[in-house]
């Protein structure tokens, strides 16, 4: 393996996406420079909570299947660099090193858990990319990653959609999938990016009418 890996670097350099300096496509440098949020964010209003004990306002949790949101960074121009080449140009070791950043958060969560389960793509996403850039996140994070849920429905891009017409657009778009216990189970969900929060919600929202507990998500860059 590491032989491939020098045969790889040799004809196949990598540059980092932000500086172009050789030898990882975000280089330790870059990683220090970019724009981080620190501590949860509430899944409803965004406000970012200090407590170690409870991650949504008690006023929003009536309105959220998810139980806290843990966003590594803000979704900015560097971040969305580095998101796209990952998504756009299907370079996978971009995600391996992104997989790696989120470690530390992953790591340092203050409860026991049970599964770490990616966002699913539909069939025709995953043959149209290649890859789930939210399972390859979730493989790199933890080795309780399960692919619990299948997206069976293939919705629309929804980038100019807002969140009541997101979370319309999603009904029954995921199912659990067969042979998991997911009875006072707590649960991470794994994505690369969160605009809205309906994704989320709607994921939590069928993990938890399966019986799961807690269902908190980690994502790499936050709207």
């Amino acid at each position: 393996m590491r032989l491939l890996e020098k045969f790889l670097d040799i004809f196949y350099p990598k540059y980092c996406l932000l500086c172009l300096k050789s030898g990882r496509y975000i280089c330790k440098k870059c990683i220090e420079s970019l724009n981080y949020i620190n501590g949860p964010c509430c899944p409803i209003c965004s406000g970012v909570l200090r407590s170690k004990k409870h991650f949504i306002h008690n006023v929003c949790q009536r309105h959220s299947s998810l139980d806290g949101l843990f966003p590594l960074l803000k979704y900015d121009e560097k971040s969305k660099v580095i998101l796209s080449e990952a998504k756009y140009k299907y370079t996978k070791e971009i995600i391996v090193e992104m997989a790696e950043m989120l470690k530390p958060l992953y790591a340092n969560l203050p409860f026991k858990i049970d599964y770490t389960v990616p966002v699913p793509l539909s069939s025709e996403r995953i043959n149209y990319r290649g890859f789930n850039q939210s399972e390859l996140l979730a493989k790199g994070i933890s080795w309780k990653y399960q692919n619990i849920l299948t997206k069976e429905k293939n919705t629309i891009p929804q980038t100019k959609s807002n969140r009541s017409e997101r979370l319309k657009k999603l009904e029954n778009a995921f199912v659990i999938n067969r042979g998991f216990d997911l009875r006072n189970k707590n649960i991470v969900l794994i994505d690369d990016v969160v605009t809205t929060g309906s994704t989320l919600q709607e994921c939590a929202k069928i993990l938890k009418a399966s019986g799961a507990s807690k269902v908190i998500a980690i994502v790499w860059a936050k709207d």
